[in-house]
């Protein structure tokens, strides 16, 4: 990533295009009351032109540029890099696509980049020439299952060579990055991607592992498992996939405050959050730069919103009604009244683009980690969980809706598919339910006409049933042989996923 050329980027636009957007936009919320004879009247406004001249961050292969001020609305990418990015977000179930703007620029090698806008799946590529995305979602990790087709409950360990592992981290990571920060800091920490998988799996700590971990993170053994593993600054996500940076909690002791970071030894002056997600929408030619669309919890944005809403409320009532004065109260009702609704909804238009070089100072991890306490950072996936009737192989009709959408995108790429029939107990009638559910997976995506005859060596023909003994940590209650797309997801680069340290009674290739 160069932040350094050019500082005043040129920019060309299409006459024919249409693009009725600025080359270069940021966010800029703000509002507007006024007062007329119909009462009080708002807006809020969204966004606006960057200011002149635009410094422009570039991948280190130029084949992705952006403006380097916070809250850009845009990136410009090679017409390829685009194509790439929208196969691996179809393939991920994301609800966002990436479409092509009217503006565009050169690069140093003389290639033209054009500008890249997001759009929502179902939308066509010209609505980015006169709209910026909606979104209603702007929390963080809401955001990031909206790009990214789910929950985010799986790490995923990649280590140096590709190869990766996935493990079910919980909701938001609660459950298995604790154990994870743990084991790193134990007499036996994890050294490879399936090592750590199991970590997220391991008995809890008999205390919060903040503190040991949090003082080890500049320790050089430490660093060297992240390479290996694939944590923090090697943390490697792929596009469709989205990247966390978690605070790890330390156990409460006398004297020492409860925002204490033990990784910088002091109480942190930033604003310090439990978790923060964004999501991988492209990635340069050559993969060594990332961009991700992010956003963050805007409500206290919104109070600050419509406390100057209801500033410009008293000042507007003043104004028309000479010597008379609205007091704080109800202006702060009448603000709300005229501008909460379109407020909150301009929340979720706040979302924004930035750049990040994974394995060094310009990661994801070092760019995030002042604003997390003793920071843990991975890549997170969503792996679909698939229901059926009781006692039975028939998927329900969400589970088989879910199947209809993969399977014409899985029978057309090279990678496998491994799915994980779960029974919890493992008793032998469970196991044999988990198979035949496995088994019914297995003839939905390949189709009755092909499930016969289904080659390793074909795209999309590869199957990999395993069984698997369900736990506490890996099925939910009452969850009987239920089995899940473990991943890899139709189009993703993995060779395989698992869950941890997985044991199978067998498998078989279909």
């Amino acid at each position: 990533m160069d932040d350094s050329a050019p500082a005043t980027p040129s920019s060309t636009r299409r006459p024919a295009s249409g693009d009725r957007l600025p080359a270069f936009a940021l966010n800029e919320p703000a509002v507007t009351v006024t007062l007329d004879q119909g009462g009080f009247q708002g807006a809020v406004g969204r966004h606006g032109p960057a200011t002149a001249p635009v410094t422009l961050t570039w991948s280190n292969d130029r084949s992705l540029a952006m403006n380097s001020e916070f809250g850009a609305k845009e990136f410009y990418a090679v017409p390829a890099v685009v194509a790439a990015a929208n196969r691996s977000l179809a393939d991920s179930g994301s609800y966002v696509r990436l479409a092509l703007g009217g503006h565009s620029l050169t690069n140093a090698d003389g290639e033209r980049l054009v500008v890249v806008r997001p759009r929502l799946a179902n939308d066509l590529d010209d609505v980015v020439l006169t709209r910026f995305m909606h979104l209603v979602q702007h929390e963080c990790v809401e955001v990031a299952q909206k790009l990214t087709g789910g929950p985010l409950g799986h790490a995923v360990f990649r280590g140096p060579g590709g190869e990766a592992v996935a493990s079910g981290i919980g909701p938001k990571g609660v459950t298995g990055l604790p154990l994870l920060a743990g084991a790193l800091t134990s007499a036996r920490p994890p050294r490879n991607p399936r090592e750590a998988a199991g970590a997220t799996q391991s008995a809890d700590p008999e205390q919060a592992p903040g503190e040991a971990y949090g003082t080890s993170l500049y320790h050089q053994e430490l660093q060297d498992n992240e390479y290996a593993i694939g944590l923090n600054e090697h943390a490697r996500a792929r596009v469709g996939e989205a990247l966390t940076t978690q605070t790890i909690g330390s156990e409460p002791r006398p004297g020492v405050p409860g925002n204490f970071d033990f990784s910088r030894n002091r109480v942190p002056a930033e604003r310090i959050w439990v978790y923060h997600y964004a999501a991988v929408v492209a990635e340069s030619s050559d993969g060594g730069d990332q961009i991700t669309l992010e956003n963050f919890n805007r409500n206290t944005l919104m109070e600050q919103l419509l406390r100057e809403a209801a500033r410009q409320t008293a000042e507007a009532y003043a104004g028309a009604n000479p010597g008379q004065v609205m007091p704080p109260p109800q202006a702060m009702r009448a603000a709300r009244e005229v501008l909460e609704r379109e407020t909150r909804s301009a929340m979720g238009d706040m979302w924004y683009f930035k750049m990040y070089e994974p394995g060094g100072e310009r990661s994801f991890h070092a760019k995030n980690r002042i604003t997390a306490l003793n920071p843990l950072t991975v890549a997170t996936t969503t792996v679909p969980h698939l229901l059926f009737e009781n006692h039975s192989d028939v998927p329900l009709p969400n589970s088989a809706a879910l199947l209809d959408r993969v399977a014409p995108a899985w029978r057309q790429s090279a990678a496998p598919i491994v799915i994980e029939g779960h029974a919890r107990g493992g008793p032998l009638p469970l196991r044999n339910l988990a198979r035949k559910r496995a088994d019914a997976v297995v003839a939905h995506l390949v189709g009755p006409a092909s499930h016969a005859t289904a080659s390793p060596s074909g795209p999309g023909r590869t199957v990999i049933v395993r069984w698997r003994r369900s736990t506490r940590r890996t099925a939910p209650r009452n969850t009987y042989g239920q089995p899940r797309l473990t991943a890899p997801r139709p189009g993703s680069r993995f060779s395989r996923m698992s869950y941890g340290s997985v044991e199978c009674a067998g498998s078989r290739s279909t």
